[in-house]
């Protein structure tokens, strides 16, 4: 819990937006894991909540905050989570860990898009 408050209150000295985003995108991450049925001792340990908490937190930053980003965000940190599952499932026999990479997969495409949008 200490070291979540630390990173949560070192965010929150840059931007209050992207703080709550992350916190958001936490609870959704280990919601998401729980409904799913994994593990309780990762989601505890936070190991379903760094990622889509990364992914919300881009999404409003990179997007305009409106209902339409935070949806967006929103779609993105649940899809994180089954990135996740699919990557530490592919990944366990070769003992790589999956890291950032569920965050890069899900967040990288919407990124991407929106550059596109704004070269129309």
């Amino acid at each position: 819990i200490v070291s979540g408050v630390l990173v949560l209150s070192g965010i929150m000295l840059c931007s209050r937006i992207s703080a709550l985003a992350a916190f958001i995108g936490s609870a959704i991450g280990a919601g998401v894991a729980a409904l799913v049925g994994c593990d309780r001792t990762a989601i505890e340990s936070g190991m379903f909540g760094f990622n889509p908490s990364l992914t919300l937190a881009a999404m409003l930053m990179f997007y305009v905050p409106s209902i339409g980003s935070i949806t967006i965000g929103v779609m993105a940190s649940i899809m994180t989570v089954f990135i996740q599952l699919a990557l530490a499932t592919s990944l366990a026999p070769t003992g790589l860990p999956f890291m950032t990479l569920p965050f890069c997969i899900a967040a990288l495409p919407l990124l991407l898009y929106k550059a596109r949008l704004l070269m129309l």
